[in-house]
């Protein structure tokens, strides 16, 4: 009876142990569930920006410069945009979408002599009046009178509007070719073209305005002969030529002949009284004048055409 009793009072203290332990479990559960349901409470919403991005790092600086060389400095790299900005509407806002120009120099330009030949050159003789031609094989000083030969109304004579110094149509007067040697080296000066604006020089079939040819320093000077020996150019044709316009339009020099053929000089010192002059000089002996910048008592004079409108109004003054 005692032992019955006494098991059954032990499975009574079991039950009410059991039960006891699992209201301890099931409370300190509730506990753990409460603290982390409070724990979310407590943690802000959620904000996408907030998401985590990974810093970049920086890049690493560069390398040393070697022995002797300046090390070169890297610009720093451009800021990022933070993450959902929009692009700024202010970067490259000048750029028109063409590459810009740089406008050439423009250096000076030096003037070329006139080469084109107009389209009124004379072929006849001239109208509104006529021109002399004097030829000379020597230097003379101012107010020394003297040239070779001349010949009045050359162009009404001859029926031409030029001088063909290479041929002067059987008259008295000398050509260049029955002058100069063939092997001789030379060159051709031109004097007073200022005062004769209608005038062209014929070299070689080139026409140049005469006016651009007269000044040439020395050693700017082409070096001729007639035969082309090595070291200059060959001179196969040399003419004066004029615009058909030149006497009624004053584009060429008028004096009388006696002022030429005295060679007064003219009212700036001008040879042979202003008369347009074509001159050849030995290539080794050139020595120009300093204010005329033709033919001095020292160079190697061969030979002279002066050709001028021969008019009654007296010398040029």
């Amino acid at each position: 009876m005692k032992t019955t009793s006494l098991w059954t009072a032990f499975l009574i203290l079991a039950w009410h142990l059991s039960c006891a332990g699992e209201g301890t479990f099931t409370n300190e559960a509730k506990v753990q569930k409460q603290t982390k349901v409070q724990e979310q409470d407590q943690l802000p919403e959620h904000d996408p920006t907030h998401e985590h991005v990974q810093d970049h790092e920086a890049p690493p600086p560069p390398p040393p410069a070697p022995p002797g060389e300046t090390a070169v400095e890297l610009p720093p790299a451009p800021a990022e945009s933070p993450a959902g900005a929009e692009p700024s509407e202010t970067i490259g806002e000048d750029f028109t979408g063409e590459e810009e120009v740089m406008e050439d120099s423009k250096e000076p330009k030096t003037e070329e002599p006139k080469t084109k030949e107009p389209d009124n050159i004379a072929e006849v003789d001239l109208a509104g009046g006529h021109f002399d031609v004097d030829i000379s094989t020597k230097f003379y000083e101012l107010n020394k009178k003297g040239t070779d030969a001349h010949v009045h109304e050359f162009d009404d004579a001859l029926n031409v509007g030029y001088v063909d110094a290479m041929d002067l149509a059987d008259t008295k007067l000398k050509t260049i070719t029955e002058t100069i040697s063939r092997d001789e080296k030379f060159v051709l000066v031109v004097g007073n073209a200022t005062l004769s604006e209608g005038a062209w020089i014929d070299i070689n079939d080139k026409l140049i305005h005469a006016k651009s040819l007269d000044g040439v320093a020395e050693d700017k000077l082409t070096v001729y002969s007639l035969s082309g020996v090595d070291g200059t150019t060959k001179l196969s044709s040399l003419k004066i030529k004029f615009e058909k316009d030149v006497l009624t339009n004053d584009k060429f020099i008028k004096t009388e002949t006696s002022c030429v053929r005295g060679n007064k000089p003219g009212p700036n010192g001008e040879y042979r009284n202003g008369a347009l002059l074509v001159q050849a000089l030995k290539a080794d002996q050139i020595a120009l004048d300093a204010k005329t910048k033709i033919a001095s008592k020292d160079s190697g004079f061969l030979w002279e055409v002066a050709v001028f409108h021969h008019w009654k109004g007296g010398c040029y003054e």
